[in-house]
């Protein structure tokens, strides 16, 4: 449901490759070199092996440091890089680049084929650095995604945060909505209500603003997002069950179980609508839910439902259960 992560990276390397383009047809004023100088220049763009051009390039720059053939030589050594990430050359893009980066340390152009191939080869801590300098001097989005897959990659937690939120707040919801995702489950998993509750209405809005995946068939889709939203609705419920809102609680977890058949969720949503009218002191509805709830055979619930139904039907009918099979029956129609 998510898109790649790298493909703004593929546009900025497009762009890389039309500003280098550019600057090799940017006309030089004043010649500053011989005839036998721009000779040992010409040489080293001739040759097709990109190792070999790097490597003549390089001693042409070392031994001719302020020639203006250098900046042309630096472009040709760009263009060699991209032909290794084209081939998917990353360790030797990495090892090129970073012989040619004490020369132009902050050429960004060198700094995002670094942190492209340095991604693409496992290299995670080159990449993150590279990709955070790049960001500072350009805000590209594209570089958020390799930066919080290098950080997780890196079990770099902190950082890894950092730079989810920055996708959740500055990325397009199909391309964030996996961090809001992990955020709304982790903050389940500990309990953490409020916090759930806060990425449950992120996830919401995210799929008002998603459009279907072309990839996707309609139905299979369709079932992906009940299912957010029915999680979202459940979390939304809990947290205003832990406030003691109860109808809050009651009207998100009915939204649960308009969107979702799935027994577990159904169950639990019974189960928290029992409680909370119980909490109000409206037996009849709670016994309803609880009844409900029951019938979610497997669910984690449904026994807990069953139990506080003997026990509300006993409150008010003198002890007995005479009669509460025929009840059940009745409440089915409530169970949406």
């Amino acid at each position: 449901m998510v898109h790649s992560c790298l493909t703004k990276l593929v546009v900025l390397l497009l762009v890389l490759s039309l500003k280098v383009s550019v600057s090799l047809s940017v006309p030089i004023q004043d010649v500053d070199y011989t005839r036998e100088e721009y000779e040992a220049y010409s040489s080293c763009t001739t040759l097709d092996n990109s190792e070999d051009k790097q490597k003549c390039l390089l001693e042409f720059i070392q031994a001719h440091p302020k020639l203006s053939l250098v900046e042309y030589g630096i472009s040709e050594y760009g263009r060699a890089l991209n032909q290794q990430i084209q081939n998917g050359q990353h360790d030797k893009v990495v090892t090129a680049g970073e012989a040619m980066l004490k020369y132009r340390p902050n050429e960004i152009n060198l700094i995002t084929q670094l942190c492209y191939s340095s991604y693409n080869s496992g290299q995670y801590e080159k990449a993150a650095q590279y990709g955070e300098l790049a960001y500072s001097n350009t805000n590209s989005q594209g570089f958020i995604k390799i930066l919080t897959d290098s950080y997780k990659k890196m079990g770099s937690q902190g950082k890894y945060k950092e730079w989810a939120l920055k996708a959740i707040n500055d990325l397009g919801p199909s391309q964030s909505f996996s961090f809001v995702e992990e955020f709304r489950s982790s903050a389940a998993q500990k309990e953490n209500w409020r916090q759930a509750a806060h990425y449950s209405r992120k996830t919401l809005d995210f799929l008002s603003k998603m459009k279907p995946n072309p990839n996707t068939p309609k139905p299979e889709w369709n079932s992906w997002v009940r299912k957010q939203r029915s999680i979202s609705y459940l979390l939304l419920g809990r947290n205003s069950y832990e406030v003691q809102n109860w109808a809050s609680a009651v009207v998100n977890y009915q939204r649960v179980i308009r969107n979702s058949r799935d027994r577990n969720l159904r169950g639990e949503s019974h189960y928290y609508i029992g409680m909370s009218n119980w909490k109000e002191n409206r037996l009849q509805p709670a016994m309803e839910a609880f009844a409900c709830g029951s019938r979610q055979k497997g669910s984690a619930h449904a026994r807990a439902c069953e139990n506080y139904l003997v026990r509300l039907y006993k409150s008010t009918h003198n002890g007995s259960t005479a009669g509460i099979n025929e009840f059940k029956t009745r409440a089915k129609g409530t169970c949406g």
